[in-house]
């Protein structure tokens, strides 16, 4: 059968079609098989998914920071963004949000709609967390700085810290879930890297605990927290952070939400 992604070539002669028409000479074609996909079956996002930040309890966004995408802040303040109301009264506007701003005071249906992507954030929240036969348990012992891994589901009871660069190693459709059973800590100026083509929005950091990315961090992935999630001064996300209480963006800080 040969290997997934291999080049075949298929040399045709003396075959004659349904009104005895012979080929004339050798007909010629190649084609390449497509890697199946690695890993876990992708989380639904829902609605959650619309939102580069979705806030439970209230944002907070520094100087100088970017949201490319839309900001959601289901209950409590956003604080941080200079909001301009649109006329709709739907959304807002602001120089540090590419897309939009929607808070519960916005008009309906924008609050119906927040609820509906908490709710939804919390399904995926029970999904990310109720995956079962991991392809790793507490890998690194909840060290993962240095490690290289492969698409897959990975567990660990406990908190996982990142101190020095950990590489997420595969393919353009590849996933990765990573379930942690308490907090997320990635250190200052220590970052996830990709390769073999891999992509953040195949990348599912699904936590317990609080998740804080250091200042001048760099994060690749969704992620959904029960807790508290913070991005340090100059750190930079390439993936969505989604949080059921506070969310907290630093001065210059970079969240790029996934295509």
């Amino acid at each position: 059968m040969g290997e997934r992604g291999q080049l075949f070539t298929v040399i045709i002669s003396g075959v004659t079609d349904l009104a005895g028409n012979a080929t004339v000479g050798l007909v010629t074609s190649t084609f390449t098989t497509i890697p199946a996909p690695r890993g876990p079956v992708a989380i639904d996002l829902q609605t959650a998914g619309d939102y580069a930040l979705l806030s439970g309890t209230g944002a907070t966004l520094g100087a100088a920071a970017l949201i490319d995408g839309d900001v959601g802040v289901i209950t409590g303040p956003a604080t941080g963004f200079v909001l301009v109301a649109d006329p709709s009264g739907l959304f807002s506007t602001s120089d540090l949000v590419t897309g939009r701003v929607f808070t519960a005071a916005d008009i309906e249906p924008t609050p119906s709609a927040l609820v509906t992507a908490g709710e939804h954030l919390e399904d995926a929240l029970a999904d990310g967390a109720g995956r079962v036969d991991p392809d790793g348990v507490n890998l690194g012992a909840g060290e993962i700085g240095g490690l290289v891994i492969e698409p897959g589901l990975y567990q660990w009871a406990g908190a996982v810290t990142l101190t020095t660069n950990v590489t997420l190693d595969g393919g353009p459709d590849d996933e990765w879930i990573m379930q942690m059973g308490a907090a997320f800590s990635v250190t200052a100026a220590i970052s996830t890297q990709l390769t073999g083509g891999a992509q953040a929005k195949n990348v599912y950091w699904v936590v317990t605990g609080a998740v804080a990315v250091g200042a001048g961090g760099h994060l690749d992935g969704n992620v959904l927290s029960r807790a508290a999630v913070s991005a340090g001064a100059n750190a930079t996300v390439d993936g969505r952070m989604l949080g059921q209480t506070t969310v907290g963006i630093g001065a210059g800080v970079v969240v790029t939400q996934p295509e």
